[in-house]
């Protein structure tokens, strides 16, 4: 047995590695010839043309989006918000001028809030079939209005045509016009047209690709070349061009034409990165396994001359493990000494981070999509600002403000004005539930305090005065005074306090928690109180600095909290209003001066 092992070679691992990636790349350059030949020109093909007719879909669904946004448009100025009574009563001659100016006006309005909310909504027109009842812009030919062309396609009383260029000399694009009968007798109808913007048909449609419009029967209705194809004919294939047509569920067509030499140019392009990524495949497997040999390989031999000293001062022996690598069977003699030490050291390191990181700080943010949340805020304070609702909208841009707030990229980071900020939006919704007054105010007076510290330091305390110490008629007094190199932030209610004993034993908890934080018994004072001294003592102690908390009995029998912050530049810009997010006043509206 022992002449079988010396006859047969052992490897090490330098030469397995160069072994294995010799073949590796040897290997590589075989099937990069073999799958060129065969399957690479469909595939870079296939890939090609389904990019244009990804890029034909993607201009149609764009096209059909803005119809949706203008259908649903119409919708609402002709049987919403606005409605043909409105819009008679605007026009009547028979009422008096001041009535009638009036209502224009606020059909003016209604058209205006409505069409700010879509981006795409440029010229908005009433007419009667004969005269312009109102418009937002001047209309330049009325023929072109009440007989328009060409029709792209129809649903029972709604008709869109275009693109076509714009009814007013404001808009000198192409747009897209949809008509709609809104009410009146057969003899007296009552139209509304709406244009898309001048810039909508403009970022949907590419400039490098002449586009084509087709209607329900195939006739041509638009074409951005008309060298290419003329409005009122068919397409014909052409020898220069490839068309990549895709219809339309409401009966029209679009078809992008792409330049053969542009496809020719593609797929040549495509070939060619394919030939690169392949060659820097194959240059990066022979760098890999040289840096595989200078990165393992000699390290290895380092550290094995490293673990004889360690073997030299314990000399006890392990059985021998056999990895057929003479790098590696080397390394396990070693490892079975040093095991027990590696256990106890893992051990200790795991109990140390896990007394270090024993706090995690509870926050109330729920996992929602601030994107959906916030566009659904806005439609609901655009509601409420249609009906005039306006403590309701006051409550919905709060709110609005607050999750900002709360839901930014800023981390648990802010400072101390963004703080007051939020606070104040944070009381002003509190005060829908509770009947209590506040104030905050500033020394020096108008002092602004751009410095560094812990999100939700004041919402807690806040929160804790309404739910365990509210009584009626209670008043909050939040008072930021700048003290040399420290910030004082004082806040004061007159509720109905905290008892003598519970007091002195929170202040035994509170002394505790500065002094210790990491080892501090987790929840035994509540949540919130337990997360705003941690945060303060882990945020401050990082930057070198101390911070301050006292809980005390206030002047008027309720309760007290004094904090002393550290004056830490925060580094956000006062004039962006995303990071200030509203500077609190120094006395807001509806509260005790």
């Amino acid at each position: 047995m022992d002449r079988a092992g010396r006859r047969r070679k052992r490897y090490s691992l330098k030469e397995r590695i160069l072994i294995i990636f010799t073949v590796i790349i040897a290997a590589c350059a075989v099937c990069m010839t073999v799958i060129a030949q065969h399957t690479i020109s469909r595939f870079i093909n296939s890939n090609v043309e389904n990019a244009y007719q990804d890029m034909a879909s993607s201009i149609l669904n764009g096209c059909e989006s803005v119809m949706d946004n203008l259908e649903l448009l119409s919708q609402q100025l002709g049987f919403g918000v606005v409605t043909s009574e409105k819009l008679l009563d605007a026009v009547n001659q028979e009422l008096p001028a001041y009535d009638r100016v009036e209502l224009q006006k606020q059909l003016q309005e209604d058209v205006r809030v409505l069409s700010f909310t879509n981006s795409n909504v440029g010229l908005v027109i009433y007419d009667d079939g004969e005269e312009v009842l109102f418009d937002n812009y001047p209309v330049t030919d009325l023929k072109d209005l009440t007989q328009p062309s060409p029709l792209l396609y129809q649903s029972k009383e709604i008709s869109c045509y275009g693109p076509r260029k714009s009814l007013t000399a404001f808009i000198g694009e192409d747009v897209l016009m949809l008509r709609r009968r809104i009410s009146g007798p057969a003899d007296a109808p009552l139209y509304l047209t709406i244009e898309t913007n001048f810039n909508t048909l403009k970022r949907i449609f590419p400039e490098e690709n002449p586009l084509i419009f087709t209607d329900r029967e195939g006739v041509i209705t638009y074409s951005s070349d008309p060298q290419l194809a003329k409005a009122g004919g068919r397409w014909e294939n052409s020898a220069s061009y490839k068309a990549f047509p895709i219809a339309s569920d409401r009966g029209f067509s679009l078809i992008v034409l792409v330049d053969l030499n542009e496809i020719k140019g593609a797929q040549r392009q495509a070939y060619l990165m394919l030939l690169v990524v392949l060659g820097v495949f194959a240059a990066v497997l022979a760098v890999l396994a040289w840096l595989l040999w200078r990165t393992v390989y000699k390290p290895l031999r380092l550290f094995d001359e490293q673990l004889d000293g360690f073997l030299m001062e314990d000399g006890q022996q392990k059985a021998k493990v056999s990895t057929g690598m003479e790098e590696y069977d080397r390394l396990l003699e070693r490892m079975g000494e040093m095991k027990g030490q590696i256990r106890e050291m893992i051990a200790e390191i795991i109990s140390h981070e896990e007394d270090k990181n024993r706090m995690q700080l509870e926050k109330l943010r729920y996992q929602i999509n601030p994107h959906f949340l916030m566009n659904t805020l806005n439609t609901v304070h655009w509601m409420a600002v249609i009906n005039s609702e306006q403590e309701i909208d006051r409550v919905i841009q709060a709110l609005n403000r607050l999750l900002l707030y709360n839901l930014d990229k800023d981390g648990d980071n802010t400072d101390i004005e963004r703080e007051l900020s939020a606070i104040g939006e944070y009381m002003l919704l509190q005060k829908v539930r509770y009947d209590f007054t506040y104030r905050v105010s500033r020394r020096p007076e108008g002092a602004v305090f751009h410095y560094a510290t812990p999100k939700f330091i004041l919402q807690p305390i806040i929160e804790n005065s309404l739910s365990h110490g509210y009584r009626e008629n209670m008043h909050i007094e939040i008072t930021v005074e700048d003290q040399e190199d420290m910030v004082c932030i004082r806040i004061e209610d007159d509720g109905v306090g905290i008892p003598e004993d519970k007091l002195a034993s929170l202040d035994v908890r509170i002394a505790s928690i500065c002094e210790d934080a990491a080892h501090y018994e987790a929840n035994a004072m509540g949540i919130g109180l337990e997360y705003v001294i941690q945060s303060l003592t882990a945020f401050y102690e990082k930057r070198g600095k101390k911070a301050g908390f006292e809980l005390m009995t206030g002047k008027n029998g309720g309760t007290a909290v004094h904090m002393r912050i550290p004056k830490i530049d925060s580094g956000y810009d006062p004039d962006n209003l995303m990071q200030t997010a509203g500077r609190l006043p120094e006395n807001p509206c509806g509260q005790e001066k």
